[in-house]
């Protein structure tokens, strides 16, 4: 059996010119393109990760940019992600990440709300913005 909007929702889904907004009902703005927002080195992690603290320290103190989004915090991320531009808008900053770096990151660090489906949405659509930040990188 198929259906025809199978094509329309996959349509969707495409990775060209998609923007993803994980943001929790603000008003959308756009993202910067590439060249008006700096590098950064992306970190995906959780907020307990003392090692990844050291290496952050370490880039600063030569120089290097770096962002953090912490699994275990995302419910207060305000994030707007643009493939295309390989850009993303992070609480208010625009950024490029030249490297993510994914360490201990995981979508069931995120609390639960007490509404299943709600939860499931939320641990998924977070996995897909993971994915979409290491995909924009440029390693």
């Amino acid at each position: 059996m198929t259906h025809e909007y199978g094509g329309a929702f996959a349509g969707q889904l495409s990775p060209h010119g998609y923007v993803l907004d994980a943001r929790p009902r603000r008003p959308a703005r756009p993202v910067p393109p590439r060249t008006g927002a700096p590098p950064c080195v992306l970190f995906l992690s959780r907020s307990r990760d003392a090692e990844l603290d050291a290496v952050q320290e370490l880039l600063t103190r030569a120089g290097v940019r770096s962002v953090r989004l912490n699994s275990d915090e995302l419910t207060a991320a305000d994030l707007l992600i643009d493939p295309a531009g390989r850009a993303m808008l992070l609480d208010g900053r625009p950024l490029t990440p030249v490297v993510t770096w994914s360490r201990h990151f995981s979508v069931r660090a995120i609390g639960g709300s007490g509404r299943p489906a709600h939860d499931l949405f939320l641990r998924d659509a977070w996995q897909a913005a993971a994915s979409q930040l290491c995909a924009i990188s440029e390693t």
